[in-house]
């Protein structure tokens, strides 16, 4: 009895954990990004949005994504989600501006700099 107690308790560990190793390759990651990492298109969006203002290096640039394990496949592949950049000046609020992958202007926050120009 003990022994099919003790071989319930392991399968339901390891189902649970096999279970929760899955679900966790679902939610988005983060990782930063040096300038030069950044792709030509949320550059360009961001220069035609806040040239007057912000230049891409006064700041810190985040990539969020999400891995999606390939079947049959060693390696996984990562979908961004969205590039966010933040920064914090002397005296000032904290920006934060957030583009698709595509390079469209998600959100801004903490300044209102934006031209339009997007």
């Amino acid at each position: 009895m003990k022994k099919l107690m003790l071989c319930a308790v392991m399968f339901v560990f390891i189902s649970g954990s096999a279970f929760a190793q899955a679900q966790s390759l679902l939610y988005p990651k983060s990782k930063s990004l040096k300038v030069d990492e950044v792709p030509i298109m949320i550059l360009n969006s961001f220069e035609q949005d806040f040239a007057n203002s912000i230049k891409p290096d006064d700041g810190r640039w985040t990539v969020t994504y999400i891995e999606q394990p390939e079947k049959g496949r060693t390696y996984q592949r990562f979908e961004p989600v969205s590039f966010s950049f933040r920064s914090k000046k002397k005296g000032s609020d904290n920006i934060i501006i957030t583009y698709s992958p595509e390079g469209d202007l998600k959100s801004v926050e903490g300044t209102t700099a934006h031209t339009g120009g997007g």
